[in-house]
């Protein structure tokens, strides 16, 4: 989605507890120094600073964070995942060990988030968008 002037202003995205662990971990390294480091297997740009709020699957509960950057995959090197092991969440990290993810293989793209926080409501930003099955898009 696009704004009048067609800038986009943030990124919806799910986060499913179930498959990738307790969303906590990940609210609690975005909140340290250095933030938080996302995989996606989705190629997005987007001017950034901008936001990002994230729904946890099949809940209403939804958080909101700065999206400091996103980087392509395609620009980093096969150590990256190792390399930023302070911040990822232990239980992401765990499961990096064992598999290892390859950059343009196992991910296309990089979210860097800091500052996540609880909402107490649905953002109206996302208040007509279905829950993201890929991240979308959001204008304000």
């Amino acid at each position: 989605m696009k704004t009048r002037s067609g800038k986009r202003q943030g990124l919806y995205v799910s986060y499913n507890e179930e498959k990738h662990g307790k969303f906590d971990g990940v609210v609690r390294t975005s909140n340290q120094p250095g933030g938080l480091t996302w995989l996606d297997k989705s190629r997005r740009r987007l001017d950034c600073p901008a936001e990002i709020i994230v729904r946890l699957k099949g809940k209403e509960r939804y958080f909101r964070g700065i999206l400091d950057r996103i980087e392509s995959a395609d620009n980093l090197d096969e150590n990256f995942v190792r390399a930023e092991r302070c911040r990822r969440p232990a239980e992401w990290v765990e499961r990096d060990d064992k598999s290892c993810p390859r950059p343009k293989k196992d991910f296309k793209s990089v979210f860097f988030i800091t500052g996540l926080r609880l909402v107490p409501r649905r953002p109206s930003e996302v208040e007509n968008l279905r829950p993201p099955e890929a991240p979308v898009y959001f204008d304000r």
